[in-house]
């Protein structure tokens, strides 16, 4: 069978996809997967040198109709069997153009957004064509919730035995580059979103306190270093420089200045990483870094990390798991006027005192 798996998606929710990906390749060896991405975040890259994946198709969501459906009339050469629609990756310009690729089946997740929309979900039922629908049930975890797709291709439950996993790529000389070559380093993701939304973001004040726990504490052992795309660097990376003016040689900001493959390195090398729900945060996860993930309204029971180098720090507030069961999205609280309110139960201390645990036990 081939099968084409929609990759438009964020970074962390593609490496949530990777245990079904092992199962399905285990299951069934001979079935070829491909991947459709290209959107911004970049998750082609993230399987680019793994046997997990046949091919990549790229096609930029912001290409036009004409580009698109050129794109998808080639794609016929293909002769895919079968299209994966995850509830995260469902852009209507994908389902259109399955039909003009000729796919002659779809597996998608019927998203809850969806069911709230009467007229929406008729819509997307009644022009289904060929098109399995799968529940998302709230409290379930994402790795699950891909791998019951698979299950559908299976016509049984698939056991759960595959952790997340990422390829990496060849050296990039992002060490050498920033001179993190010579020292250890911790690596901290102080924004997130592309700057977008703040509502899952450690206050900039916190991870400066943070810095400053942990130069006291092992002085020259340990380089800081900052890392985020060019979003994070103008939105929270530079207002958290400005608070650290005398930090030395002992703190380094890669943001803005990295490509994923780049990141995929830093991740990899760093002694521990303390960083938000994210792709950094999955990736590390993925990876087996010593890892705290600071988490505050986004949805724990769906996107928590599983592995045991994992410790997860929850800041208790009204807005906690406020993002459970898809109830509301970061754009949603950042309407309500949340800011960093839904962050700021977790005191530096507390993230201070975890590292030292982690570095020292």
């Amino acid at each position: 069978m081939k099968v084409l798996l929609s990759g438009y998606t964020g970074l962390g929710n593609f490496v949530l996809k990777t245990p079904m990906l092992q199962a399905w390749k285990n299951l069934y060896p001979n079935d070829e997967i491909h991947l459709i991405a290209g959107n911004s975040y970049g998750a082609e890259y993230l399987l680019q040198h793994s046997p997990l994946i046949t091919k990549t198709h790229l096609l930029s969501p912001k290409s036009g109709w004409l580009q698109k459906w050129h794109f998808f009339r080639q794609l016929r050469r293909e002769r895919f069997d079968l299209l994966l629609l995850p509830f995260d990756a469902q852009p209507n310009f994908l389902v259109a153009g399955s039909y003009v690729a000729g796919i002659k089946k779809r597996i998608r997740h019927l998203h809850p957004a969806l069911l709230n929309n009467r007229l929406r979900c008729a819509a997307t039922l009644l022009l289904g064509k060929a098109t399995h629908f799968v529940a998302v049930p709230p409290g379930r975890h994402e790795t699950l919730l891909n791998s019951d797709l698979l299950c559908v291709r299976h016509g049984q439950p698939v056991l759960q035995n595959y952790p997340t996993t990422v390829s990496l790529p060849p050296a990039t000389g992002v060490l050498q580059r920033f001179n993190l070559h010579h020292r250890p380093y911790l690596l901290l993701q102080p924004g997130a979103a592309n700057g977008m939304y703040r509502a899952k973001v450690w206050p900039a004040a916190y991870f400066a306190t943070l810095i400053g726990l942990l130069q006291n504490r092992f002085g020259n052992q340990y380089q800081m270093v900052l890392c985020g795309d060019e979003g994070d660097l103008q939105h929270w990376v530079m207002p958290l420089l400005q608070l650290l003016p005398d930090a030395g040689n002992s703190l380094v900001n890669t943001a803005g200045q990295t490509s994923l493959p780049d990141l995929l390195h830093l991740i990899n090398h760093a002694q521990m990483v303390i960083c938000h729900d994210s792709g950094v945060m999955h990736i590390a996860d993925a990876l087996q870094k010593p890892l705290i993930a600071l988490f505050g309204p986004t949805d724990y029971t769906r996107t928590q990390p599983l592995k045991p180098t994992s410790k997860i720090i929850f800041s208790q507030s009204p807005y906690f798991n406020a993002m459970f069961g898809f109830a509301k999205t970061e754009a949603d609280l950042e309407k309500e006027g949340a800011g960093q309110k839904a962050m700021e139960g977790i005191l530096p201390e507390t993230v201070f005192r975890e590292a030292v645990n982690l570095l020292t036990g």
